[in-house]
C-alpha cells in the first residue's frame, strides 16, 4: 500500500516506515505539496494511488464520503508527542499497509494502546 502523510504528522513516522521498505510520501518533503488544501491533498493522493494518513478525521471524512478513494487511515494526533506512541503508530501502519488490501474505499481509524 502507498502511503501519504499530511503535515500533520512527524518526518520520523515516515522514516521509520521507508526503513521498512514502504512507499510514503510526506507533504513536507513534497514541494509540490506544501500550500495545498485538503481535498487538493486528497485528490492527489488518489491520482497516485495512495491512502492519506491523517490526524484531521473531520475534512478527510467528508471527503472520502464523497466516492471511490485509496484509504484514509485516522492516528490520533494528541499522542503523537510521545515516542512510545509514535513507534506504536509505526508498527500500526506497517501491520496495515503489509495487508493484501491495495487501493479500496476504506477508512481506518488506528486504535490506541
Amino acid at each position: 500500500m502507498r502511503l501519504l502523510l499530511d503535515d500533520a504528522l512527524p518526518a520520523e513516522l515516515a522514516q521509520r516506515l521507508q526503513l521498512h521498505n514502504h512507499d510514503v510520501v510526506t507533504v513536507a518533503a513534497r514541494p509540490d505539496l506544501r500550500g495545498s488544501t485538503d481535498a487538493e491533498l486528497f485528490a492527489i493522493a488518489q491520482h497516485e494511488r495512495r491512502a492519506v494518513v491523517t490526524t484531521n478525521a473531520i475534512d478527510f471524512l467528508e471527503l472520502a464520503r464523497r466516492g471511490e478513494h485509496c484509504g484514509v487511515i485516522l492516528a490520533d494526533g494528541r499522542r503523537l508527542a510521545r515516542d512510545q506512541a509514535l513507534a506504536q503508530l509505526a508498527r500500526d501502519l506497517r501491520r496495515f499497509a503489509e495487508s493484501p488490501s491495495s487501493c479500496a474505499s476504506i477508512v481506518h481509524v488506528l486504535g490506541g494502546h
